[in-house]
């Protein structure tokens, strides 16, 4: 199973293939978000994609691959949207740092609160996705790392990867269950208050 997951996941490099390829999984985010996870067939996904069911298996061999290569594709811009939260604010102190970092992420969530539920709700499902997480786990520690280097003397953590680690860890926990269970806490002002102190207390940790 994993291999047949790890090969239904590489992008196609030419260029019809490329726009059928994200056809298909654009379809598969707004049946998935619209009509629930029950809903998406690979029929209804390739029904709204405006292709034949012969060219959505052509790149997917059943729904559990559209859904590991969307997981993908949210990673992908999760990482994309902190990238452009790192070099756009140039906070004074650390603490600024996180905050503005946090309340990226926390925006970025409600925007596709509903859509996300789906997919992080399969994860646990398909032990693989756990996989992809880790990998994107790994690209985020060096992006942290980088932008961390001007405020190394505010850190006490004598560890860093092993902070960034369980900081990441804790961050992501708390944002999938309160989405999962509260996804109206993603509004309110004191979760970014909350979360910004958490994550600077392990930054600040021996």
């Amino acid at each position: 199973m994993t291999k047949t997951l790890n090969k239904s996941t590489r992008k196609p490099t030419q260029k019809r293939a490329q726009e059928t390829w994200q056809a298909i999984l654009t379809a598969a985010a707004r049946v998935l978000d619209r009509e629930g996870f029950e809903a998406a067939s690979t029929n209804r996904i390739a029904e709204i994609a405006g292709v034949g069911i012969g060219s959505l298996y052509q790149y997917f061999r059943n729904k559990d691959q559209i859904i590991m290569s969307l997981l993908q594709r949210l990673l992908d811009d999760k990482l994309a949207v902190m990238r452009t939260s790192l070099e756009t604010h140039s906070p004074t102190n650390l603490r600024e740092g996180v905050q503005a970092l946090v309340r990226t992420m926390i925006h970025s969530k409600s925007a596709n609160a509903r859509f996300e539920r789906i997919l992080e709700s399969q994860i646990s499902r398909m032990g693989i996705g756990l996989k992809v997480v880790e990998k994107a786990d790994l690209a985020v520690i060096q992006m942290l790392k980088e932008f961390l280097e001007p405020y190394r003397d505010e850190i006490d953590a004598k560890d860093l990867d092993f902070s960034l680690f369980v900081v990441i860890q804790a961050f992501r926990g708390a944002m999938i269950f309160i989405n999962q269970s509260r996804p109206e806490y993603l509004r309110s002002p004191k979760l970014e208050q909350m979360l910004t102190d958490m994550i600077y207390a392990g930054l600040r940790s021996r």
